[in-house]
């Protein structure tokens, strides 16, 4: 069962399970198409035309390495395993159609307290009690950072009710005051880190598909509405 090429060599990799005959593959990431790893090109931007010699400056011989030992990894699967549709646009553009997916819950384990944080009574935001929104995880570029920057300058929304941003986690930049940090987490003690920052929602701001999120399921999990990017 392949989770991840990272740290092999793709060739000897792909020749082994073809040898082998009868393997499973999960995507985490989009590794077999992308030596970024995540779609994201040098200059920080979703990719859209996957071609990472003319985007990304990458070598072509190590380009059509990988490309060649993908297609041969997931044609050959018995099984590709996604966790959302949206995985399967990128890979198949790349690749084609033949891949024999199935799509899986991720399978999280459950965090003890989670249960706690559901029951929370969180009232009605309004004129005067505001928007409670946090970002969990680390938020660096791929997670949307340029954007959680821009949003946080604001303080009211349109009709008036205020906004109160928090962030669970940290930032690769430095945040205004106002932003509420309550740190870093572990994921015993992230129940008690939100019931803590207590959101009406909590915001997931990637700019690439991500092939599973384990914040989104968390925030869930808690009881927490998510609005996140497609």
């Amino acid at each position: 069962h392949l989770h991840h090429t990272m740290g092999f060599d793709v060739d000897d990799l792909s020749e082994a399970l073809i040898e082998h005959g009868n393997y499973l593959v999960s995507m985490h990431d989009f590794h077999l198409c992308c030596p970024r790893v995540n779609l994201i090109t040098t200059q920080g931007r979703l990719c859209r035309d996957y071609d990472c010699v003319a985007t990304c400056k990458v070598p072509r011989p190590g380009f059509e390495k990988l490309r060649a030992a993908g297609s041969t990894i997931l044609t050959g699967a018995a099984k590709v395993f996604c966790f959302s549709d949206s995985t399967r646009g990128p890979i198949e553009e790349v690749f084609g159609s033949e891949i024999r997916w199935e799509k899986n819950e991720h399978g999280v384990l459950p965090m003890p307290g989670a249960e706690a944080v559901s029951s929370e009574e969180r009232g009605v935001p309004g004129p005067d009690r505001p928007l409670r929104v946090a970002f969990l995880g680390t938020i660096g570029p791929t997670k949307g950072l340029e954007l959680v920057t821009s949003l946080v300058q604001h303080r009211t929304l349109e009709c008036g009710t205020p906004v109160e941003w928090h962030l669970v986690g940290s930032a690769e930049a430095r945040l205004p005051d106002h932003v509420v940090e309550h740190g870093r987490y572990t994921r015993t003690d992230l129940p008690r880190k939100i019931a803590e920052a207590d959101p009406d929602l909590v915001a997931i701001l990637s700019i690439w598909p991500e092939t599973y999120c384990f914040t989104a399921d968390e925030a869930l999990t808690c009881g927490v509405p998510v609005v996140c990017t497609p």
